[in-house]
């Protein structure tokens, strides 16, 4: 009843999570520009060739005429690295043959200062590498080309003599393809080749109402959070009853790692992970269930037990009364916590993730002697940190002897070796030459199962020697008894105390004696043993006293 609970309320925040930030998916920017077919088609060199670089100066920076210059830039993709609306800043410089993703150029004007407003003419090009038939001596030859070519003609204003104006690029998401630009007029300088690949987030999603976006959002992101939803739950259920508790980290702990993790992938690769997110709208769902499972898996502490085990370091001493005796100068402390497992073991679980990995993959580190803790175990109440307090035997070397269980690195089989040489070599030949994406997967998964065969699973042990039940009883009652000889401000005076303690038991054990004596003899003869003995004391005093005696007279 207590999972369906859980796992009920899990399901509640999932949904609630799902509409808030389901709309998020959807980033939808058209970024594309008018097409214009040309029935003229360019040859490959000619494409191909980028213009003429001027010595010195910005990769992208060309002639434009005797006195002026224009060189090319690009917004950064990446919101957290642009600079935003002023086009006048200078962001990603445009390089020979590079990919650029976004779907904006910018043109940035250098002429004289007494210019006046200038238009020119822009020639984009879009193509790709193929190969056409040609007819050559009667026989059909096969050469490479620039096909599928794109031609657009652009209007480009310079208002001063030092301006920027914007370019806006075709959108391609599925395919890359190659991109020549030049100034018409002055194609043999102006000119600059690049490929061009958009950004997914660019993409303009087709959706006619907002019926039709709901519906987007329900198939494609909120029913999988549904579905990753009950796997997590269970899946995280059982990584906790095997492993005890939670990697151990801390809220914190994974809000810094989560936030530092994600900011290295966007500023590292934002181009990649907008594309993975957008593509698939199911992986979004997946990670915001896994955001939404850590917290949880991290506040399953319900069987967790932290045990203090103290052990008294003994030494020699001598007793108030010069007697030898033994004392205690401290205490050894160590403060473990102990989950009990899903096959019954009690264990020592220490916080981590690789440990906690390491224990729902088998590891673990039995506390051996757990079972007898009960004998000598005391239960701490009040303002502490502990549940239990447990004496440990003080003769033992080591209060808690514990190694953890770890998960370690060790030389993979021969036959792992034969098949991760396989699986790279495939990969080379297949990236080479092939191209066949089904082999690529094969290959990478492959040498995944390579990898994790690297990896093996080390139980750790623990082992605690519990003080016996008349340990503990002695030392508390040596305590008590002890009491009254605190106060003893000189030698003689604490000798006293022990003498009137020593008269005391014998007193009590003569007192003990007499009285079951006296038991025993009543059983026996049936009689009031101590009114008998009375009697005949009184009867021999009386006599003696000369009250009954006939007198002389």
């Amino acid at each position: 009843m207590r999972v369906s609970s859980g796992v009920c309320r899990t399901l509640m925040v999932l949904l609630i999570v799902s509409s808030l930030c389901g709309s998020a998916v959807v980033v939808a920017t058209d970024g594309a520009a008018d097409t214009q077919k040309n029935a003229t088609n360019y040859g490959l060199d000619e494409l191909r060739s980028g213009g003429t670089n001027i010595a010195g100066a910005a990769p992208s920076l060309r002639w434009l005429g005797s006195d002026a210059a224009v060189y090319v830039d690009r917004p950064y993709s990446n919101p957290l690295k642009s600079s935003g609306d002023e086009d006048w800043r200078v962001e990603k410089l445009l390089r020979s043959g590079e990919t650029v993703h976004t779907n904006e150029l910018r043109l940035h004007y250098q002429g004289q200062r007494s210019a006046t407003e200038r238009t020119y003419t822009l020639v984009v090009v879009y193509w790709r590498s193929g190969t056409h038939e040609v007819a050559q001596n009667g026989t059909t030859v096969t050469e490479p080309a620039a096909v599928n070519q794109t031609v657009e003609h652009k209007e480009i204003t310079f208002s001063s003599g030092f301006d920027t104006a914007s370019v806006d690029l075709r959108g391609h998401y599925d395919h890359p393809v190659h991109v020549t630009m030049w100034v018409q007029g002055h194609g043999d300088t102006a000119r600059w080749t690049f490929t061009h690949k958009s950004l997914a987030t660019a993409q303009t999603v087709t959706t006619q109402t907002a019926g039709e976006r709901l519906w987007w959002l329900v198939k494609n992101y909120a029913i999988w959070i549904i579905l990753f939803g009950l796997v997590g739950a269970a899946g995280s259920l059982w990584a906790v009853k095997r492993a005890g508790r939670g990697p151990g980290l801390g809220l914190g702990t994974w809000a810094f790692l989560i936030a530092l993790v994600s900011f290295g992938a966007v500023m590292w690769n934002y181009n990649g992970v907008a594309s993975l997110f957008v593509k698939g709208p199911k992986i979004l769902a997946l990670v915001t269930v896994a955001l939404l499972t850590i917290p949880w898996v991290e506040s399953q502490e319900d069987r967790l037990q932290k045990i203090l085990f103290v052990r008294p370091v003994v030494t020699d001493a001598v007793s108030a009364s010069g007697d030898a005796a033994k004392d205690a100068v401290y205490l050894e402390l160590a403060e473990h916590t102990v989950a009990e497992l899903a096959d019954g073991t009690l264990s020592i679980v220490k916080a981590g993730p690789l440990k906690f990995l390491a224990r729902v993959l088998g590891g673990s580190a039995p506390l051996q002697g757990a079972r007898d803790m009960a004998k000598t175990e005391v239960r701490a109440d009040g303002s502490t940190k502990h549940d239990r307090v447990v004496w440990v035997d003080p003769d033992v070397e080591e209060i808690v002897d514990y190694a953890p269980e770890s998960i370690a690195l060790r030389k993979p089989s021969s036959t792992m070796l034969q098949v991760g040489g396989v699986a790279l070599g495939l990969l080379i030949v297949n990236h080479g030459w092939l191209h066949v994406g089904p082999l690529s997967w094969l290959a990478w998964v492959g040498l995944g199962i390579v990898g994790l065969s690297c990896f093996r699973v080390r139980s750790g042990h623990a082992k605690v020697e519990p003080a016996s039940a008349h340990q503990r009883s002695a030392h508390v009652t040596t305590m008590l008894v002890s009491k009254e000889m605190d106060d003893a401000a000189t030698l003689d005076d604490a000798r006293k105390e022990t003498y009137k303690e020593r008269a005391k038991s014998s007193k009590d054990v003569e007192e003990v004696v007499e009285l079951r004596d006296d038991t025993l003899l009543k059983e026996m003869l049936g009689l009031d043993i101590g009114a008998a003995i009375k009697g005949d004391d009184s009867a021999d005093s009386g006599p003696a006293t000369g009250s009954g005696a006939p007198s002389d007279d």
